[in-house]
């Protein structure tokens, strides 16, 4: 397991992105996208066998400019937990490696 647990997934984000798990009922922005085309040849390598198993649940993408208009006080059907957006963090700081 990685360096982030299970019980610190946030699931609530995954919904509003992804659609993945979407308990809240948000409507996604990017749901079932697939992997984007544009994918680097030596992460094509990477995930071959995965996607040739059908391993990849829900794979999906969004964009920078996406995220940057996305209407932050969007509010769920039936929303139960806490969704916190750090808008900071949302902003395109020219590392494409981190938000």
């Amino acid at each position: 397991m990685g360096s982030t647990s299970r019980r610190e997934t946030d699931y609530a984000a995954f919904g509003c992105l992804f659609g993945v798990r979407n308990y809240a009922g948000f409507r996604p922005l990017a749901p079932d996208r697939g992997l984007p085309d544009d994918l680097s040849s030596g992460l094509q390598s990477h995930l071959g066998s995965s996607v040739a198993a059908g391993a990849l649940h829900s794979a999906s993408w969004v964009s920078w400019a996406e995220l940057a208009v996305m209407d932050l006080a969007t509010e769920p059907d039936h929303f139960i937990g806490r969704l916190t957006w750090r808008t900071k963090s949302l902003k395109r700081t020219g590392n494409m490696s981190s938000p």
